[in-house]
């Protein structure tokens, strides 16, 4: 008898998981740009360096950010750059530099960088960091997992951006921030949402919809007028 319950729970639970589904969805952008968009047609040309740092924290489990190394961190990161690109009407060229946690140790990767400031009119430091909380996700795959993923349980990464301005004496001229968060529910039915909603094409949406909404801001400002 004690063998045929066993057997049971086995199938309960590998059906739950073979048949699980999940979907995610998005909160709104927060501080997003409220004004008239602004074209800076009569502006002069300038150069710009585009510094990219890509953090992780896991909330009660790691002390601090930590610098993701090895890139892309998230994938079609730079088609969602060069999309957003096309805010700017006044950029004559640009670089790009992705800050990695070994950096501390290669003398070479942080003078190429600095090189690269000095060389070009602006500078626009990005910092996109994910947040989740360790308690919470811990909880959430131990109910999922006891209850054969039968008990819907929501999964919450929270993200934050934040853009810096410098001028060519690196001399800060303006801040910009943003942050979202995507939440991934995971339950059996889901498996019907999955399609629709999955977590990689919401994650997406939201870098292009930052990254656009912060450049056409610096765009109207007139920030990188020289």
């Amino acid at each position: 008898m004690r063998n045929k319950f066993f057997a049971a729970m086995a199938v309960v639970l590998l059906a739950g998981f073979l048949f699980s589904g999940c979907a995610a969805f998005h909160s709104d952008l927060h501080n997003k740009f409220a004004g008239n968009p602004k074209k800076n047609l009569q502006a002069n040309r300038v150069n710009v360096l585009f510094i990219f740092s890509h953090y992780q924290m896991t909330r009660g489990l790691d002390a601090i950010p930590k610098l993701q190394s090895g890139y892309p961190v998230v994938h079609g990161f730079d088609d969602f750059f060069r999309d957003a690109l096309n805010e700017f009407t006044n950029i004559k060229s640009f670089a790009t530099f992705t800050e990695n946690s070994s950096d501390v140790n290669e003398p070479a990767r942080r003078k190429l960088r600095d090189s690269l400031m000095e060389k070009n009119d602006f500078t626009i430091k990005i910092r996109i960091q994910k947040e989740k909380s360790f308690a919470k996700y811990f909880f959430g795959i131990a109910v999922n997992s006891l209850s054969a993923i039968v008990f819907p349980i929501r999964y919450k990464d929270n993200y934050f951006v934040n853009v810096d301005i410098y001028d060519k004496n690196q001399r800060l001229l303006k801040t910009f921030t943003r942050d979202f968060s995507v939440s991934k529910w995971v339950e059996t039915l889901m498996v019907f949402f999955y399609p629709f909603y999955p977590q990689q094409k919401v994650i997406e949406k939201e870098y292009v919809e930052f990254m656009h909404d912060i450049f056409r801001e610096i765009e109207s400002d007139g920030v990188l007028n020289k």
